[in-house]
């Protein structure tokens, strides 16, 4: 053990492993890797027929379809490669120092921002609205049917492609808004707060004092039946209430997302389960130095708990 941790004010606390890690196995990853390799391919066929038909033959409508195409399928090779690799996207500041007006001094656990995967995303959408509207301005215009598809160069085919178009577009924007509304959650000498965006500005707040909080315990959420759980930290309570969030919460529990927050997860479950134990040290997290708390230790995996 260094000096630096034998002189800090703050505790040690015990890390576990609470949370599964999910790699993808060998052969879902070698898929992966095959449709990253054909989409590649495509990509490269889609440049060559910019350059072929759009740029040497001056339509500019078929060069800016064939390079969007070429986006969309090198986006999409991108995003098979993040999904047979899983890398992880360390957020960044993952921990603040924060004074609030009414509740003092605290630290704010911010959201984890724009996944790596939602960019690719952002690629894929970009040159599917690039190609769509492209193939209907190419037909429109008479300018060869290099960007539809074998027997799909008619109004019927090139009027699909336009919608196609348009609602990559819109999805775009629709992303880049729900991208925006960022969870947070922020730990005070007093109390938890959860903040939950809404549309149009407004957010859910919710504050629990250290003191309604009777254990601390490991949850996980559901988007759907068909989705992969989302690990939470559940703050069980000493007296039920109405669940501020109908998705997350219960009568008897609050759920605090870390599956979207930047910081590690098992040093949050850690510090939030010794914090609620253990009342005399909650003021540390007033000191301007608290964020350092939180940082994992050098061995500790980054899914939440230590490596053996």
């Amino acid at each position: 053990m260094d000096d630096a941790s034998t002189t800090s004010v703050f505790p040690q606390v015990p890390r576990t492993r609470e949370w599964p890690v999910r790699q993808p196995k060998t052969a879902v990853r070698a898929v992966w890797v095959v449709l990253a390799t054909l989409f590649g391919l495509l990509a490269v066929v889609a440049v060559l027929i910019g350059i072929d038909s759009g740029v040497r033959e001056g339509h500019s409508a078929t060069a800016v379809g064939a390079f969007g195409c070429a986006l969309m399928f090198a986006g999409a090779g991108m995003l098979a490669v993040t999904m047979a690799w899983s890398p992880a996207r360390a957020g960044r500041s993952a921990v603040q120092h924060h004074v609030d007006p009414s509740r003092g001094a605290g630290v704010r656990l911010r959201g984890r921002g724009t996944p790596l995967g939602v960019y690719m995303v952002y690629l894929v959408l970009a040159g599917g609205a690039a190609y769509g509207i492209s193939s209907w301005v190419q037909w429109k215009h008479d300018q060869g049917d290099d960007l539809l598809p074998a027997g799909r160069n008619n109004s019927g085919g090139a009027t699909f492609l336009l919608v196609c178009g348009v609602v990559a577009l819109l999805s775009i924007a629709v992303i880049a808004v729900i991208m925006h509304w960022q969870m947070s959650v922020e730990l005070y000498p007093e109390g938890v707060r959860r903040l939950v965006p809404l549309p149009f500005g407004a957010s859910q707040d919710l504050y629990l004092a250290w003191d309604e909080i009777g254990s601390v315990s490991v949850g996980e959420f559901r988007a759907s039946a068909q989705s992969n759980p989302m690990p939470t930290i559940d703050l069980q309570l000493k007296t039920p209430r109405p669940p501020e969030h109908k998705r997350l919460d219960a009568p008897e529990r609050v759920a605090l997302p870390v599956y979207a927050l930047a910081a590690d997860r098992g040093t949050v479950l850690a510090i939030v389960r010794f914090l609620s134990a253990n009342s005399d040290y909650r003021a540390l997290l007033a000191r301007t130095d608290a964020p350092t708390w939180f940082v994992p230790p050098v061995d500790h995996h980054p899914s939440g708990g230590p490596i053996s």
